[in-house]
């Protein structure tokens, strides 16, 4: 009876990328990245004015010991993706 269209909910893109982010790896989980042996730490960054950013936080060590801190964004996603697969013909 009401004769206007129901407005559906706008989509949230931010908690779109976390989920594959997290599809990805888990906080904890491991994964190669040029040749280095990463640990994911986080999914997301919450910075001032302008909010939530969707980033795969990671850190590895280097060959002095020395632990670095990474980021990637959700754009690069497929690159690391492709990395994990093997090469097999």
């Amino acid at each position: 009876m009401w004769p206007f269209n129901k407005k559906e909910p706008e989509r949230n893109y931010t908690a779109e990328a976390v989920a594959k982010l997290k599809e990805f790896k888990a906080v904890g989980e491991t994964f190669n990245y040029l040749g280095r042996h990463c640990i994911v730490t986080g999914h997301w960054e919450y910075l001032p004015y302008i909010g939530v950013v969707p980033l795969l936080q990671f850190d590895y060590a280097d060959d002095m010991g020395k632990i670095h801190h990474c980021t990637a964004r959700v754009a690069e996603l497929p690159a690391l993706v492709n990395q994990q697969t093997p090469n097999v013909k």
